[in-house]
């Protein structure tokens, strides 16, 4: 059996996989930034 974690992003609402943190390289990069997004830009359904 597989895994699974929220997002990295604390915005995100995402399922992530295996070892991987964020679900996408916008949520990777947003983590990232300086000021913290309160929405999710990372275009799937249970963010949309």
């Amino acid at each position: 059996m597989e895994e699974t974690n929220k997002c990295g992003h604390a915005g995100c609402n995402c399922i992530v996989k295996g070892d991987d943190k964020y679900c996408s390289a916008i949520c990777q990069s947003a983590e990232g930034a300086d000021v913290e997004e309160l929405v999710c830009e990372c275009g799937h359904p249970s963010c949309a």
